[in-house]
């Protein structure tokens, strides 16, 4: 997908829920995670503002903890940015898990 300045927002939002533009979103945040990692996406929401998806992952970090790592996919570069994460309490955790898309590699 290229990106034309000059087009709508309301062109790029119809472009980014296409199949095809979700797919690619999908396998972009799949290239970030190894082989048999265990990961759900728990929330994913376009800003038409932005012309990106704001994406939150379920993962454990590199001690073992759960966090919940959020980003902004670009969806007219294809370019992710890591925008913080946050520790899930024990509590959270489940329900997370229940709620969101397991994400298989």
């Amino acid at each position: 997908m290229s990106y034309d300045p000059g087009r709508s927002n309301a062109g790029a939002e119809r472009d980014a829920h296409d199949p095809a533009a979700i797919e690619a979103r999908d396998q972009a945040f799949a290239a970030m995670f190894r082989e048999g990692e265990q990961v759900w996406r728990v929330d994913a929401q376009y800003r038409d503002k932005d012309l990106a998806w704001i994406v939150d992952f379920l993962r454990q970090g590199p001690q073992g903890h759960w966090l919940r790592q959020r980003y902004k996919y670009d969806v007219p570069t294809g370019v992710i940015y890591f925008w913080g994460a946050t520790p899930v309490p024990d509590g959270e955790l489940r329900q997370l898990r229940r709620a969101g898309i397991r994400i298989v590699l």
